[in-house]
């Protein structure tokens, strides 16, 4: 967590002419800044992942074998049920064509 005192600190070390003490504080702050945002960028992902996870539970559904997706109401897929079980991916089945 930012300490937002620092920033008074290192103003008041830059107005009494203590540049160097002040430069240093001010990098110390930087460092911090850039692992902080580090972090939320890292929380971001992790939360996202859950609300996609979420979104999987109360959308995804099994029928006659096969997985579908609720999306905005529309019915998507089907998509793989193996694919999905073994290995979370949905896969979208296609109808195949005879030639």
């Amino acid at each position: 967590m930012l300490d937002y005192r620092r920033f008074k600190q290192i103003n008041d070390l830059f107005a009494s002419g203590k540049l160097e003490q002040a430069r240093h504080l001010l990098m110390e702050m930087q460092s911090r800044c850039i692992a902080l945002r580090d972090e939320m960028n890292m929380l971001k992902v992790r939360l996202q992942t859950f609300e996609d996870i979420l979104y999987l539970s109360q959308n995804l559904y099994e029928e006659y074998g096969f997985y579908w997706l609720r999306t905005a109401g529309v019915k998507q897929g089907p998509f793989c049920a193996h694919c999905y079980e073994s290995e979370g991916a949905l896969i979208r089945l296609e109808k195949q064509h005879k030639v």
